[in-house]
């Protein structure tokens, strides 16, 4: 029986009145925000985003594939929302900021206004989120294609791209050299950093093609870890392997963080029952944990041995200042808070840009095209990223390293606070559609599919990243998966 994955509509259309109701409030507050640094001010913006997240998390789930599913997009994204716009408040509030010896605050005057921003960009994305979606499901059984996907396609290029970036990169490198050369780290070459970039590209794909067959070919559920390792190829898994290992030890946790949520992901798609929020806490805890180990680690740039970089590391930790935060492990992603405020600090003398930020984002979507405008036009594209004016503003003309940037920064900078609220909206309406098509029982579109793999891989750093990138990247992962495992292929009953 065919049944709407849409939920309860009376209470989503209640939810959504709050939700739009608490967004005008502090629509208000955003124009009439106190210039001062004020602790009370802090307190009630937070008191209502705890009040907008609660309403947001307890509402009514009707649809049965996500109720109680954690390992999707929105509670990962939200996690690392949260920890990046809102932990530093708390440690100000508490007064433990200022033991820190660090400013992540920039521009005192701005902090409270900077605050509302991120609070509606998140309420934004909830109204978006819970906005009306009739999406119909098959209830009984999942349907299936009579189309398998090319596998096997991807040992190739896998292996290839891997060799390169060993023999492209400096093997100092891999003893913790990640990070720029001013601080005494080993910079990748162009050759080393695009096979790296593809390479993890590769096996984002190989996963979610191997996962697209398990679940709508093959029809299979697993039972165990144990058990959802054996239906992958293990040369591909060797590769990983030994490629998760050697950037771990470099201390670059981005790939594997990628890696790591990307291979979780596709094991809960085909689990025959859901994971319990408590051990998925513990994973949680314990993933955060080595996070911050590495980037504890890789600042011992001038040690040369592995273990002694461990060792000084776990000193290091016992020892920073940074310990006194509400939350030690995630200080320093919370951290990059300090671009939205540089962000609202700018606009405060300087004009928006309208999209241009955006606009170059997209023009990276086609490999070598910004090169190509860049020598057309005469002008440096990295001119126009949110990233290198924030890193300016932040840190002078003269810069040792690049301070990130944020989705409501990058898009404050662009189109100013409705903006900001306007793609939030489309943004929490856009991963709603993800998550119903591909926890459901309906044949995916692969397009959507490779969106929630690459998206769902990034969920817990687009708190520190942009939007646009994300679709950036997904069309380049959905072209990588078309070319390999679906071109030539015959197409009757495949959702592409």
């Amino acid at each position: 029986m065919a049944l709407s994955l849409g939920e309860n509509k009376s209470n989503q259309f209640e939810i959504r009145i709050v939700l739009s109701l608490v967004w005008l409030y502090l629509l208000a507050e955003f124009f009439s925000a106190p210039k001062d640094l004020s602790t009370g001010y802090l307190i009630k913006i937070l008191l209502i985003d705890c009040f907008a997240i609660a309403l947001f998390l307890f509402r009514r789930e009707s649809n049965r594939f996500l109720k109680n599913q954690f390992i999707r997009i929105t509670p990962l994204f939200l996690l690392g929302f949260v920890i990046v716009h809102f932990q530093i408040y708390l440690d100000v509030i508490d007064g433990i900021y200022y033991t820190f010896g660090h400013d992540y605050l920039f521009d005192t005057s701005i902090v409270c206004k900077a605050c509302v921003l991120s609070s509606m960009a998140m309420v934004s994305f909830f109204i978006g989120y819970t906005f009306k979606q009739q999406i119909k499901n098959e209830e009984n059984g999942i349907i299936s294609t009579n189309v398998k996907l090319r596998e096997k396609v991807y040992i190739f290029p896998i292996y290839i791209l891997f060799i390169t970036f060993i023999a492209s990169t400096d093997p100092r490198y891999f003893m913790g050299g990640y990070g720029p050369a001013a601080f005494g780290g080993i910079e990748l070459s162009g050759l080393s950093y695009y096979s790296s970039f593809y390479l993890g590209l590769m096996f984002l794909a190989y996963v979610a093609i191997r996962t697209y067959n398990l679940k709508y070919f093959y029809k299979i559920k697993v039972y165990g870890i144990s058990d959802f390792i054996k239906k992958f190829d293990r040369r591909i898994l060797f590769v990983a392997a030994i490629y998760f290992l050697l950037v771990l030890m470099s201390g670059d946790r981005g790939p594997v963080l990628q890696l790591g949520i990307t291979f979780f992901g596709a094991f809960v798609l085909i689990y025959y029952k859901k994971i319990s929020f408590l051990k998925i806490s513990f994973f949680l805890v314990i993933g955060i944990f080595v996070m911050s180990f590495i980037a504890y680690a890789r600042s011992f740039k001038e040690i040369d041995s592995f273990w002694d970089k461990i060792s000084s590391a776990n000193e290091l930790m016992a020892e920073t200042k940074r310990n006194a935060s509400i939350s030690p492990a995630t200080i320093e992603l919370a951290s990059s808070v300090r671009t939205v405020h540089a962000a609202v600090s700018y606009t405060e003398s300087n004009d928006y840009y309208y999209g241009a930020f955006q606009g170059v984002q997209i023009i990276g979507i086609i490999p070598g095209f910004g090169l190509l405008i860049s020598n057309l036009f005469g002008f440096e594209l990295d001119q126009y990223k949110s990233v290198t004016l924030l890193t300016d503003a932040i840190l002078g003309n003269d810069p040792t390293h690049s301070v990130g940037t944020s989705p409501v920064a990058d898009i404050y900078l662009d189109f100013g606070v409705l903006g900001v609220s306007v793609i939030f909206f489309a943004f929490g309406t856009f991963i709603r559609r993800i998550e119903f098509s591909v926890f459901s029982n309906n044949l995916a579109p692969l397009i959507l599919w490779a969106l929630f793999f690459l998206i769902l891989s990034k969920a817990v750093y687009i708190g520190r990243s942009t939007i646009i990138i994300l679709f950036r990247e997904g069309i380049q992962l959905y072209l990588i998966m078309y070319l390999l495992s679906v071109l030539g292929v015959k197409k009757n009953k495949l959702n592409i």
